[in-house]
């Protein structure tokens, strides 16, 4: 007997709209590791940090910045999504591209920061 599938959770969709909304809420959770990540590599390259320190600093700057990692995120998952659908023919343009609209965002950011720090001799 389906009568305990019947009840409106089951009905229609799989698990219906809890579903996508606990799926939207995940996807904001990892936008915050994934954006952590697009900014360890600017920060390697400008200041010299301990690992700790540019993992910790990192993370501010994604907390502390969220529409530029946002969409440094977004960026980057399109080009991954264009790559692997278009059969890995932008390859060769689209990580060049994706570092160029990067460095919009991460060149304003550091503009703020770089000013307090004194150059090592």
């Amino acid at each position: 007997d389906g009568a305990a599938c019947d009840s409106p959770p089951f009905t229609g969709r799989l698990w219906g709209d809890a579903a996508v909304m606990l799926a939207a809420g995940l996807l904001v959770l990892l936008c915050i590791p994934a954006g952590a990540v697009c900014w360890v590599f600017p920060a390697l390259s400008r200041f010299e940090l301990e690992t700790s320190s540019l993992l910790s600093n990192s993370f501010r700057l994604a907390l502390g910045h969220l529409p530029a990692t946002f969409a440094m995120v977004l960026a980057a998952y399109g080009c991954v999504w264009l790559t692997a659908y278009l059969l890995f023919l932008p390859l060769l343009l689209l990580p060049a591209l994706l570092a160029l609209f990067c460095s919009l965002f991460i060149e304003r950011v550091f503009k703020r920061y770089e000013q307090n720090v004194e150059p090592k001799e």
